[in-house]
């Protein structure tokens, strides 16, 4: 009879471990200098270091990896207890993952194209006329596929191509974050004063989220470590 009742509490102990306890636990970028990046690898940058600070906060363990943007999303949309440090929160996006918080100010998008090229747009009426490249999965995307026609889009895989094309005419311009080209344009050898800002086009904001097949009491533990991490304001937004 005592085996009977200590077989029952074990059963009754494991039935009530939260599932994410078997699972391991992903937290994913792609590489985002200066917020996310390896360096000798050690992960490091500044949204990185808020989505560390809230899962040791929420004693949580995980393992952490840079990926290609499309696969960090893809992984996203369809993996268990899934997290990504930087994801643009848009509409299109607001049911297809749970929000933890974010992770860096709003970020201004403007449309861009090579300095020596004399086209002018005045509004998003206009630049629905040009060809506009885009990185694919990216919350660019869902500003241009909410507003351009079909013809009227270009997807790449990575970023770095789209400066690469506006440099050959194959595009007349990009979304872009001001960062954003600095940096591409750094790493491809390039002066970022090739490219100029044609037309503001939208701001985002980005978050540390979740998979929707996360295991919710998991996204509940992490959203009290944020909201605690602010309050004593140790969760500073760069911008």
């Amino acid at each position: 009879m005592i085996k009977l009742g200590l077989l029952i509490s074990l059963l009754s102990t494991y039935i009530s471990m939260p599932a994410y306890a078997e699972d391991i636990i992903s937290l994913e970028s792609s590489e985002w200098r200066p917020y996310v990046y390896m360096e000798k690898t050690q992960p490091k940058g500044f949204v990185y270091e808020i989505a560390k600070d809230v899962f040791e906060r929420a004693d949580v363990e995980y393992a952490f990896s840079i990926k290609p943007w499309a696969r960090v999303y893809k992984n996203g949309l369809n993996t268990n207890n899934y997290f990504i440090t930087g994801l643009g929160r848009t509409l299109q996006r607001e049911k297809l993952f749970h929000w933890i918080g974010p992770v860096t100010q709003e970020f201004d998008i403007y449309f861009y194209k090579l300095r020596t090229n004399s086209l002018q747009i005045n509004n998003i009426e206009e630049a629905k006329g040009y060809l506009t490249g885009v990185e694919r999965d990216s919350y660019y995307q869902n500003f241009i596929d909410a507003n351009f026609p079909q013809n009227k889009r270009k997807l790449v895989v990575s970023s770095n191509q789209l400066l690469k094309m506006l440099l050959v005419k194959r595009l007349d311009f990009v979304l872009l974050e001001e960062k954003r080209v600095f940096e591409i344009s750094a790493k491809l050898g390039l002066d970022p004063n090739l490219f100029e800002k044609s037309l503001f086009a939208f701001s985002v904001q980005n978050y540390l989220a979740a998979s929707l097949n996360s295991d919710i009491a998991l996204v509940d533990k992490l959203r009290k470590a944020y909201v605690d991490l602010k309050k004593e304001n140790l969760i500073n937004l760069p911008k």
